[in-house]
């Protein structure tokens, strides 16, 4: 399951150093200015880190990854398990962040409502995934959004 991680992470290299850059930039942005400016794209950081596992999605589409998997010895459940750890580590990347920001003082929310964004980007995540296999590529996103904004 690491390699399947790994693959993802690689394959999204692009996508990740721009939600990292993201996530740093405006961490300090926070941190600087009171966290004042945290409100404005705490929720769009949010869905970033829950859509990574349905980036993934679109790059295995565009490659064919399903039939490669077929034919290796992978089974489906630890190619779904690599999905839902990702968008678990993409969580927990969010959270720690946001834990830093509430530690220095800076982000001006309380511990609870910190486990209570992550959760809702956790949930976000991990409802995506069964949808994505249940449906095709093009259903699914148009319910992702739907998700993504009733969610948040």
């Amino acid at each position: 399951m690491k390699a399947l991680i790994y693959k993802d992470i690689l394959v999204m290299k692009k996508e990740m150093m721009i939600i990292v850059c993201f996530l740093a930039s405006y961490s300090l942005l926070a941190f600087f200015f009171d966290g004042s400016t945290i409100f404005s794209i705490l929720g769009a950081l949010c869905g970033a880190m829950g859509m990574l596992p349905i980036y993934t999605f679109t790059y295995d589409e565009k490659c064919r990854f399903d039939s490669f998997t077929s034919a290796t010895p992978l089974s489906k459940r630890t190619v779904v398990l690599s999905k839902y750890m990702l968008g678990f580590l993409g969580t927990l990347l969010l959270f720690a962040s946001m834990v830093v920001l509430l530690l220095s003082g800076r982000l001006p929310l309380s511990g609870p409502i910190v486990l209570l964004i992550t959760s809702g980007t956790l949930l976000f995540s991990f409802l995506q995934i069964p949808l994505h296999f249940l449906l095709c590529a093009s259903k699914d996103r148009v319910l992702s959004l739907l998700m993504f904004y009733l969610d948040y």
